[in-house]
């Protein structure tokens, strides 16, 4: 458990600067006021938030594992929910 929740603090702490780097290259691709520069700009993100979504998908998994674990345990993993409802939300912040 613990491993699963390290692996995943990686990924959202990767994704978080990854997020900070496409928003600064974005601002100075728009600032650029330089069209070639903006479609790089646009290209270098959408590839950055493919890799988001891949890494996200990890996490996703985990937490799937998580709720078959719970439901085969007879929902004896309650004090889990938290947890698991603190991911699932930082992952839809992610994804927006």
């Amino acid at each position: 458990m613990k491993k699963m929740m390290g692996e995943c603090r990686e990924h959202h702490d990767k994704a978080s600067k990854a997020i900070d780097q496409m928003m600064i290259r974005m601002e100075e691709g728009q600032r650029s006021n330089d069209a070639t520069k903006m479609r790089a700009t646009l290209e270098a993100s959408q590839n950055g938030l493919a890799d988001l979504k891949q890494d996200m998908a990890t996490c996703m998994n985990m937490m799937s594992m998580m709720d078959k674990m719970d439901s085969g345990m007879g929902g004896h993993m309650d004090e889990m929910g938290g947890m698991r409802e603190g991911m699932e939300g930082m992952m839809e912040r992610k994804s927006r």
